[in-house]
Formats: C-alpha cells, structure tokens, sequence
C-alpha cells in the first residue's frame, strides 16, 4: 500500500511514499507540516517524517483495524480508536504508547476530543457514544445512546457539539452535556455514511458515503454570531434559536428520521481551500 501527498494549489503530487503498509491503510492524520500518521487493516499505527520522507516510529498494540486517530498538541498525545473495542495513547515526546482502554464489546469507530480536552467522545458499533474522561482511560464514564445504527465519523463543530456520520445515512449535530440531538444537516439516502470533515473556515461540511457520492453541506448557520443582529430578526436569518439549535431542531423524545432543516449541498468548491483538513 501506498500514500501519496497532492498540491492543493497545482494539482501535482507533491510526494509519493510506495510501500508504506502491507494492509489496507484505514486512517491518516497530520500532525503539523512536517509530521504525519497512518493506520492500517491489521492494526499498525506509523509516524512519518514528511521532510525525508521515512518512518520515525511504528506501533502494533491495536489487535484489529485502526479506525480513527486524534492528535492532541498540548499533551502530545496521539489518539487511536480501533475494531478491537479499545481506545489507545501514545506519548510521541517519548515515542510510547501510555496506556490503552479496556477492551470494549463493541468496535470504537471514530472519536473527537471535546470540552477543552476534559473528555473524549467515541462512536461505537451499536451507535452509543462512549465518553472517557482524560486520563482515566481503564473504562467509559458515560454512555450517550441516541444513532439506530453505528456512528462511523465524527468532527467537532466546537467544544460542546459534535457532528456525526452513522451507517443509517443521516449527518446528526448532537450537544454533549446536556446531551441531546440538535437536528439533522442531511443524508445520503440510507446509505452509510463513511467520512465527513469540515473546511478551514468551519462553513461547509463535506460527507462521503457508500454511493460513490461527495457531497458539500452549507453549515455555515451552525456557526453564525447569534450577537450580531438584534431580537427575532437575528433567528429568522440564522436559523438559530435561543439555545443555540437549529430551526427544525429535535429534542430527545423527538424521531430522527426526518431531517430537520438540511443544509443544501454545495455544487461547486473553491480551488484554494482544503476540505478535508484533518487528513
């Protein structure tokens, strides 16, 4: 297997590394500009110089496919979630995995890092969230229940709200603590939902699924300054209300299988910016 590295702005590859893992290659992150990491099928975690374009350090403490990672700059930690049910810390001041969760009985899927990084939120097969306290990484503190089926991916839209992908279709807003289903930005007509990232300026919302599609969501609501205009005038334009959900907003009795008031995909996107800036 093989990862390449593309110029956003010309189009070329700007650097290609051949033979990087022997498995399937499950997850990237960028650490910095001259840092990555890479997960692959069998569980291997690898660090990347992107200056030499060589390996700095390999990790196999993952007994089942690497399905998603965070990077941590304050504590230096490295983040990684797999299909074994366990959540794992890596130490990359000392090139060490710290500690390692409890095996889980569902497989962890995608995780975010919230609440000024006090906890950390993981999607799991079953669709509960499972939400660790940092540094207290034995077992879950709480479970979120919430998605029929499984939360793929997940991105922070800030420190107490997360966007999720589940294989049900739907691209959910979901407040954590209190914990309650905002709305619905969209869907992928029931077909799972495998990745979704936000652009620089956190306005658009991309989303790939199981039919063949990318889609681009115009979320740009989500983080509109309500303080900017003044009574019911400010709601009607930002679709916002005064708890901070959107219009169609659900609470927690209400179903989810109607969207409420989705975002309309973005046919076009600018050349100069980068989508996917988590990868």
């Amino acid at each position: 297997m093989s990862m390449s590295m593309v110029d956003l702005t010309s189009g070329q590859v700007a650097a290609h590394l051949p033979n990087v893992h022997s498995a399937g290659i499950s997850c990237m992150l960028t650490l910095d500009e001259n840092l990555m990491v890479s997960g692959d099928d069998d569980g291997y975690i690898k660090l990347w110089d992107l200056r030499s374009n060589k390996k700095v350090k390999e990790f196999h403490e993952c007994e089942d496919f690497v399905s998603d990672m965070r990077w941590v700059p304050e504590s230096k930690m490295l983040l990684a979630t797999s299909g074994d049910g366990t959540l794992s810390v890596y130490d990359l001041t000392k090139n060490i995995m710290d500690t390692v969760s409890d095996y889980m009985e569902e497989e962890l899927l995608s995780l975010e890092v919230i609440k000024g990084g006090k906890k950390v939120v993981c999607g799991t097969q079953d669709g509960v969230l499972g939400v660790f306290n940092w540094g207290i990484w034995a077992d879950v503190s709480d479970r979120v229940p919430g998605h029929p089926n499984s939360v793929e991916t997940m991105v922070k839209l800030d420190e107490d709200t997360i966007i999720t992908g589940s294989s049900d279709g739907l691209i959910r807003i979901m407040q954590m603590y209190p914990n309650k289903l905002l709305g619905v930005v969209g869907d992928h007509d029931e077909f799972p939902i495998e990745k979704i990232a936000l652009s620089n300026n956190r306005h658009v919302l991309a989303s790939c699924s199981h039919d063949s599609t990318v889609q681009f969501w115009d979320v740009k609501f989500l983080t509109e300054d309500d303080g900017e205009d003044d009574g019911e005038e400010d709601e009607d334009e930002s679709g916002m209300d005064e708890g901070g959900a959107s219009g169609g907003a659900m609470d927690d009795d209400s179903s989810d299988e109607e969207p409420a008031a989705p975002a309309k995909p973005k046919k076009a996107t600018p050349a100069n910016e980068s989508f996917f800036n988590d990868l």
